[in-house]
């Protein structure tokens, strides 16, 4: 695979990891210039449909995050069989490998890297996305220390799902959460407890458990008590060790509730604060301790203390028969009293997008309780919607858990400034400096006003408006000119066309992007005025620009008759396609010699062939 090229960009330039379900490569991008990290599906699992289809939603899942502790996803595609996803590359090693090479890390550089991952996996899990196999391996260190979570090919979405894939555990054994083991349906607690895991190997320098197989030690996860990190290093502080063992509580409700609360408790220990304030943070945190929601069962009475004479030759038959009793009332009793004490689960209503007094009647009708954990701008979200909720909808909780919901504020709103009398180039620097954009330019010709000064503006001065709103202006042209005809600028650069409007006194406002598949990112695909139109100096014209990735790679012969000469001839073919115009061969040959040229090119154009300036042969290419 070394030195394939991918969509026409993506030369694999060295084989750098490998999974169960992919083989990672680093690339060269040749549009931007760039080192970037190809991921590719393994060629005997490309015939799994559900395999295929796993490995796109993981472009997918990722494709929603932006964070700088998330490895970024920059293009996904598939080209003779191959499925691949591009991705930020990043120039370290995993943290796998750091806990190798350095046999035992300081539990402050420990808590540091915990810290970022917690960061990764709040933002994450406010999108609705659970990543499911957070390990080490998953988790890269850069040169500069920082820590970005990767490979969310088994990330579960909102609407959720189980464990359970055609009957094989989905995520890392050592790693792995009780309810995963177990096939449960999960939330995003089951990612915290196996970050605490994590946690666990990086302080102690072993994984949580060990077995002969995986199957022994998912076994364990869901049954076996964890050795307390403090057992292994009795120096720990008492605020790690118990920070790891909420984490890997074997049950969920006992571990922390949201990324978010885990990270201001490392954060905590990390700033040396005893156990007894990280716990009362996290009450003042979560609005209520777990004992809001534990059945209370009153102790058993202590039996009064029973004396036996032994004047009665029936004494041991007697006890005998008293002693069985008693056994089989507390057999019975044991058996049934999960009966009384169980509690059944209920399911998380999605409330995503309800109104909050609406939302929280919803949680309340369903036995829930919900609780504002954050209130955010959003332009998408009306103003006092729910954005997000954790646990997310569908998991299942017990009756009376707390539901925490993001609130939308709406969009985030700026004063507008006052733009009359004010010159142009000022305005668009006041606009810009408010959070608007400069929308529609009407010119008007007036010859004792100053030139470019703003007549007029909407929406007007001093008022109310979400940010990003087009401010439209009236500006003064000077004198008036004469009209020119507005020329095409499809498939010129962004750069050529600006320079052939400037030309022509015409501004480009405003430039929007989208992708194509036949235009190379940075050209000019649509324009809002038709070519030809009359268009009077300082019109303003949008134009939308591709943001790639364009038309991929062609191939194609080009054969050449050298002309009859009495010496060697120097032969140069060019290429002009959407690309660019250069130059693909260069070479002497003998006369009446057949020279196959193999050119390369993109989209339409044309291939020629010259031999002292003049042009021998010309060949159109489709």
């Amino acid at each position: 695979m070394l030195g394939k090229v991918l969509g026409g960009r993506y030369t694999l330039l060295e084989r750098i990891g490998a999974g169960g379900m992919a083989v990672v490569y680093k690339a060269h991008c040749s549009l931007l210039d760039r080192m970037v990290a190809v991921k590719i599906l393994r060629e005997e699992l490309s015939q799994d449909e559900q395999v295929v289809q796993r490995f796109k939603r993981e472009a997918q899942s990722v494709a929603r995050l932006s964070h700088p502790n998330i490895v970024s996803i920059y293009d996904v595609g598939s080209e003779a069989g191959y499925y691949y996803i591009v991705m930020e590359y990043i120039d370290g090693i995993t943290l796998k490998e750091a806990i190798q090479s350095e046999q035992g890390m300081k539990p402050e550089r420990a808590l540091q890297i915990a810290i970022q991952v917690c960061s990764a996996l709040s933002h994450a899990h406010r999108q609705g996305i659970i990543h499911r196999d957070i390990k080490p391996q998953n988790i890269i260190l850069s040169k500069d220390d920082a820590v970005k979570v990767t490979d969310f090919g088994i990330a579960l979405a909102a609407a959720g799902g189980t464990l359970t894939h055609s009957g094989k555990l989905l995520g890392s054994v050592h790693y792995i959460s009780p309810e995963q083991a177990k096939g449960s349906i999960i939330d995003q607690t089951s990612d915290l407890y196996s970050l605490g895991a994590v946690l666990y190997e990086l302080i102690t320098g072993r994984v949580p458990f060990e077995g002969d197989s995986p199957i022994a030690v998912a076994f364990q996860h869901v049954n076996a008590p964890i050795v307390p990190p403090a057992q292994i290093l009795p120096a720990l502080a008492p605020s790690i060790d118990y920070l790891i063992n909420k984490s890997l509580s074997k049950n969920p409700r006992q571990r922390f509730a949201t990324a978010q609360e885990m990270q201001q408790a490392l954060e905590a220990a990390l700033e040396g604060k005893s156990v007894d304030l990280i716990e009362s943070r996290l009450i003042v945190s979560t609005g209520a301790s777990d004992s809001a929601h534990t059945m209370q069962l009153n102790p058993v009475a202590k039996a009064e203390k029973t004396v036996i004479h032994s004047t009665s030759r029936n004494k041991w038959p007697r006890l005998a028969w008293s002693m069985g009793l008693l056994l089989l009332v507390a057999v019975a009793a044991y058996l049934m009293a999960p009966r009384f004490v169980a509690v059944p689960d209920l399911v998380v209503p999605s409330v995503q997008g309800k109104m909050l007094e609406e939302a929280l009647h919803e949680l309340q009708q369903s036995g829930l309780q919900g609780t504002v954990l954050t209130q955010e701008f959003n332009a998408s979200v009306g103003k006092n919607r729910v954005i997000s909720q954790v646990p997310v909808p569908n998991a299942l909780v017990k009756p009376g858990r707390e539901i925490q919901l993001a609130i939308s504020l709406g969009p985030a709103m700026g004063i507008v400034p006052n733009l009359k009398g004010k010159n142009f180039d000022e305005s668009s620097v006041l606009i810009a400096n408010a959070g608007f954009i400069v929308g529609a330019i009407e010119p008007v010709f007036l010859a004792q006003t100053p030139l470019d000064e703003v007549l007029s503006q909407i929406p007007a001065a001093e008022t109310q408006q979400p940010l990003g709103t087009p401010i439209s202006l009236i500006v003064n042209r000077g004198q008036q000119q004469t009209s020119s005809e507005m020329p095409s600028l499809l498939t010129l650069t962004i750069e050529e066309g600006g320079k052939l409007a400037s030309q022509l006194e015409i501004v480009i406002s405003p430039i929007r992007e989208k992708p194509s598949d036949q235009f190379f990112a940075g050209h000019i695909i649509e324009q809002d005025v038709l070519p030809g139109t009359k268009l009077m100096p300082g019109s303003t014209v949008g134009i939308t620009v591709s943001s790639g990735p364009g038309p991929a790679a062609k191939t194609e012969g080009f054969a050449i008759r050298m002309p009859e000469s009495e010496t060697r001839q120097e032969l140069i073919v060019t290429v002009t396609d959407q690309k660019s115009q250069r130059e693909e061969y260069r070479g002497f040959h003998e006369s009446g010699e057949l020279v196959n040229a193999i050119i390369h090119y993109f989209g339409a154009g044309k291939a020629q062939a010259v031999i002292d300036g003049k042009l021998i042969k010309e060949k159109q290419l489709h």
